[in-house]
């Protein structure tokens, strides 16, 4: 795993200062690229590709609930910094995966005085 200075320095040359050239495209581009760094460092890649669809690689099939219970318990057996890199990269691909369904302005609205 990258150390904490390195991933930053990765984060803003992909993405430049303060996060001002994230799209969602970019961040699922990045997030994919982040998942193959985690996969060829540790052989865990949690999917299997089939026919071009990637498969949840699990026993047992989980709800969406189950699913985040099953990656924040996975968190907490790995080192603090992998641990705080991947909910980093799970934060950012989720916050853009909902800017990019239409919610900006639901979301703005909360902002706002």
């Amino acid at each position: 795993m990258m150390d904490a200075a390195a991933f930053r320095r990765i984060v803003r040359q992909t993405f430049g200062p303060r996060l001002d050239n994230a799209t969602p495209a970019g961040v699922q581009e990045f997030a994919t690229w982040f998942a193959g760094e985690i996969a060829a460092e540790t052989g865990e890649t949690g999917v299997i590709k089939e026919a071009g669809r990637y498969v949840l690689d699990e026993t047992t099939p989980l709800s969406l609930e189950g699913t985040v219970k099953a990656f924040l318990d996975g968190l907490l057996d790995i080192d603090s910094e992998e641990a705080r890199q991947r909910l980093w990269v799970a934060l950012l691909e989720l916050w853009y995966s909902v800017l990019e369904y239409g919610d900006e302005e639901r979301l703005r609205a909360l902002f706002r005085d």
